[in-house]
């Protein structure tokens, strides 16, 4: 896949996103969920995630981020989590805010998003209910647990 001409950069690519990626996430985050979004906002929200990620004090939340040029078209992030494997507790992911730009949807932005939490990322977790995430992730191993009861606490 390539870069429409005019767009700067060239090429496109999944990024890991941190906070030195604050002004592609706030440009990102404005057009699809958050119209106050500054570069500022971002950076402190990430840093306090960080203060309290369950994997590590300090640690980056995992988030990635589809570019074509120079620009965010895709994001994945992720909630850290310890979850119960049956015998002890491990680290996990839940994936979340999987989004992709309208005018870039129907392609492979979303799998090569996901691919790279899988790629990187230990154990997975996610909920969704429309069905083109479920058939991704469906494709990537995920098993699908039905409804959850309304007594599960996460």
């Amino acid at each position: 896949m390539t870069a429409p001409a005019a767009e700067k950069g060239g090429g496109s690519r999944v990024i890991r996103a941190g906070v030195e990626h604050a002004q592609l996430l706030s440009d990102f985050f404005r057009l699809v969920w958050d119209s106050a979004s500054t570069p500022e906002t971002v950076r402190a929200a990430r840093l306090a995630e960080a203060a309290a990620n369950p994997h590590g004090r300090g640690m980056e939340i995992p988030t990635f981020l589809f570019l074509i040029g120079d620009r965010a078209v895709g994001h994945l992030t992720t909630i850290p989590a310890r979850v119960w494997d049956g015998s002890h507790l491990v680290d996990a992911h839940y994936l979340k805010g999987l989004m992709v730009l309208p005018e870039h949807r129907n392609g492979p932005i979303g799998f090569l998003l996901v691919k790279a939490a899988v790629a990187e990322l230990g154990p997975l977790l996610s909920m969704v209910v429309q069905s083109a995430p479920r058939r991704l992730f469906a494709h990537f191993g995920f098993h699908d647990l039905g409804a959850l009861p309304n007594w599960l606490r996460l």
